[in-house]
C-alpha cells in the first residue's frame, strides 16, 4: 500500500534551543526549528513517525502505546535552565500495527503504555517544537543500542507501512545530533562554536551529500564520518528517516545548522 509522506526532517534532539532560546550561539539551531515547524503547519500530516536517537533500548524494540502523555522535564546536564512542560498524542492504532510487523526482519518489538512513562529529550524538544500544542498524534519508537543501519532502515519502512495500513498521511522526524564532542568546560553560549574546525568540516560534509540527494554517496561516507565525527548515534536517526522514504528524494534543505554546546546540530528538511 502507498502512503502520502508530506515531509521528513532531521532535528537536534539537545534542549538548549529550548532552554535558552535567546542565547546567540543557538540562533541557527532555534531559528532552523521555527522553519520546519512552519513546513510541518503547512503539511498538515495526520501522523507524525518519529524515531529519537535518544530513547534507547537494549532489548526489545519499543513503541510508545499510551493515547496521551504529560510531563515535566528537567535535563540531567542543564538542569539549572530550568524545566519544560509537555505534552503529545500517540497515534495508537498505527504503533500496535508496526509492532508485530517488525518480525518479520527479526525485530521483536512491543508497546509502552505506563503512566508517567520517561519520555526522552529529544522526543520532547520535538512536542514543544515542531508539534507544539500536540496538534499531530505521533508513532515514536526506540534507537535500540544493538540495532545497525540497515535494522533501523527497516524500521523506517516498516513505519511507513504500517501508516499505510490505516490511511494515514505522514510526516517523518529523525531526532539526534551531528558531531558529538561538547564542551568539556562550558561556554558562553552567546559565543558557542563547534567544538573543532575538523568536527566543523565533518559536518557541512555530510550535510552538503545530503542535499545532493545522492544516497549511495551519503551512505558510503557516514561510517567514515561517524568515527571523525563522533556522531550522536552513528546517524541512525538518518537512517529511519532514509528508510522511511525508501532512499529517494527530491531535494533537501538545511534550515538551521550550528553547536550546541561544542556538538553539532542541524534542521533538515527532505522533500519526497
Amino acid at each position: 500500500m502507498s502512503v502520502d509522506i508530506k515531509s521528513a526532517y532531521l532535528i537536534p534532539g539537545n534542549p538548549l534551543p529550548l532552554l535558552q532560546p535567546e542565547a546567540a550561539g543557538l540562533r541557527p539551531i532555534v531559528e532552523g526549528l521555527q522553519k520546519a515547524r512552519r513546513s510541518l503547519e503547512q503539511a498538515a500530516p495526520d501522523t507524525l513517525i518519529v524515531y529519537s536517537a535518544g530513547w534507547m533500548a537494549v532489548v526489545d524494540q519499543m513503541w510508545l502505546t499510551r493515547p496521551h502523555m504529560t510531563g515535566r522535564f528537567v535535563d540531567h546536564t542543564w538542569h539549572e535552565f530550568g524545566h519544560i512542560d509537555w505534552e503529545l498524542d500517540v497515534d495508537v492504532p498505527v504503533a500496535e500495527t508496526a509492532i508485530p510487523s517488525t518480525q518479520a526482519f527479526g525485530v521483536r518489538s512491543r508497546g509502552c503504555d505506563y503512566d508517567e512513562f520517561p519520555i526522552d529529550a529529544g522526543t520532547i524538544v520535538l512536542s514543544q517544537t515542531l508539534n507544539a500544542e500536540a496538534a499531530v498524534p505521533l508513532v515514536v519508537t526506540t534507537n535500540n543500542l544493538y540495532h545497525d543501519w540497515e535494522t533501523t532502515k527497516r524500521l523506517g519502512a516498516a513505519a511507513i507501512e504500517a501508516a499505510a495500513q490505516h490511511g494515514r498521511s505522514v510526516s517523518v522526524v529523525g531526532i539526534g545530533g551531528l558531531s558529538g564532542s561538547i564542551h568539556r568546560h562550558g561556554v558562553d553560549l552567546d559565543e558557542d562554536h563547534i567544538a573543532s574546525p575538523e568536527e566543523d568540516q565533518a559536518n557541512r560534509r555530510l550535510l552538503d551529500l545530503i542535499t545532493k540527494t545522492d544516497t549511495a554517496a551519503l551512505e558510503q561516507y557516514v561510517p567514515e564520518y561517524a568515527t571523525s565525527a563522533r556522531a550522536d548515534m552513528g546517524m541512525k536517526h538518518l537512517a529511519f528517516v532514509l528508510g522511511a522514504l525508501g532512499d529517494t528524494y527530491s531535494s533537501a534543505e538545511v534550515h538551521g545548522y550550528g553547536p550546541l554546546c561544542g556538538a553539532g546540530g542541524a534542521v533538515v528538511e527532505f522533500t519526497r
